[in-house]
């Protein structure tokens, strides 16, 4: 099972490498843009939707995305 890391941020790149993760990163094609004042709903809906991007483009379907 491969890791894989649906964003390009140097922090979540040094968080997964300082507690020992494997992974790859695979950059999401998904636009963000706002669509509601909450910034829970907004934080969530964008993460899920990089994640769902990245992930229906991979041929491996048992790898994991975050």
């Amino acid at each position: 099972m491969q890791l894989i890391l649906a964003s390009n941020s140097p922090r979540r790149k040094e968080i997964l490498k300082n507690v020992g993760f494997s992974f790859e990163v695979v950059s999401s094609d998904y636009e963000e843009q706002s669509f509601c004042s909450d910034p829970y709903i907004t934080a969530t809906t964008f993460a899920f939707n990089k994640a769902n991007s990245v992930f229906s483009n991979l041929k491996n379907k048992s790898e994991v995305v975050v």
